[in-house]
């Protein structure tokens, strides 16, 4: 599968989550003035599946998925933080922070002999219990009045997710000193935004994210002697990523409010390259077929404005 490299026409326009005066007018005039900092701080709880595959040489053939990794429901607790200052009218700066402790999950390992995921030599179940999801976002954002009801902000920013998924022993049919990892990175520009619609105390706000995106990975597979270790192999190719949200604030003082966010994301690439570490050999290649990511989060915290 081919990625499109041109950016979504279509985004929402947005705005940035801002404290609440109740009357929806003055609301709106208040989210367009400069203020020091808004701090966001959340507990989070997520769900991710993560997948690639291989072919068997670099056209893509011999056969054409050689072996196939899948990581199911891979569950997390965590924190986020978002910082946000306000300068200059209409314009903010934004950075936020998010890392997840993966507590459950499992995975599957096949090999096949023949295209089209046919023959298969291999076939591997283990638990995935451990590791974890963290993100980084930093990006700007530009406040307006979409019309009388909504307060808008676009955003151009740049992001940088990385996960590290494990490997380990499912039950007694397995070695027990099995510890695999996988380490997974997707980073790059984002644009997007959220459109806030006030009603009285409470804000809602829908949004939507597009990530054009590098991927890399690398893998120790720790119990094949005919990899190297601690690098077993890499991962290279290009993606993108979606990211549709909603967030429900509710405002217990001008300055202070409660929200809770629903997250949804989804990750793909095109065809990439492999390279494999060989203790013997030195180094052998081939395609990356594609790898995937997709996921939901909850968030829930409390949101503190300082006003200039």
């Amino acid at each position: 599968m081919e990625i499109n490299k041109k950016l979504p026409k279509f985004l929402v326009a947005c705005c940035v989550s801002c404290s609440i005066s109740y009357p929806a007018a003055a609301q709106q005039a208040t989210a367009l003035q400069p203020y020091i900092f808004q701090i966001d701080v959340s507990g989070v709880a997520s769900i991710n599946n993560n997948s690639w595959s291989v072919a068997g040489n670099s056209a893509g053939t011999s056969p054409n998925i050689l072996s196939e990794l899948k990581w199911k429901e891979q569950t997390g607790l965590g924190t986020k933080l978002s910082v946000s200052s306000s300068p200059f009218k209409h314009w903010s700066l934004n950075i936020a922070y998010q890392k997840t402790g993966t507590i459950n999950g499992s995975a599957t390992d096949k090999d096949y002999k023949a295209d089209n995921r046919t023959e298969i030599t291999y076939e591997g179940n283990f638990s995935a219990a451990k590791g974890y999801l963290q993100d980084w976002y930093t990006g700007i954002g530009y406040t307006f009045l979409c019309n009388s009801e909504l307060i808008c902000t676009v955003q151009l920013g740049y992001n940088n997710s990385n996960q590290l998924n494990y490997l380990l022993p499912a039950d007694a049919s397995t070695p027990a000193d099995l510890s695999s990892t996988y380490k997974n990175t997707w980073k790059g520009i984002v644009i997007g935004g959220i459109a806030d619609l006030p009603l009285g105390r409470i804000t809602v706000s829908p949004g939507l994210q597009y990530r054009q995106l590098t991927y890399y990975a690398a893998g120790n597979w720790n119990l094949i002697q005919t990899f190297q270790h601690p690098l077993s192999f890499e991962h290279n190719a290009k993606g993108f990523s979606i990211n549709p949200s909603l967030r429900v604030r509710y405002s217990i003082t001008k300055n202070i409010g409660w929200f809770t966010s629903l997250n949804y994301e989804y990750f793909e690439t095109g065809h990439g390259a492999e390279t494999l570490y060989l203790r013997e050999n030195g180094t052998a290649n081939t395609r990356l077929n594609a790898a995937y990511r997709n996921g939901w989060s909850l968030q829930a915290g409390i949101s503190v404005k300082s006003n200039k």
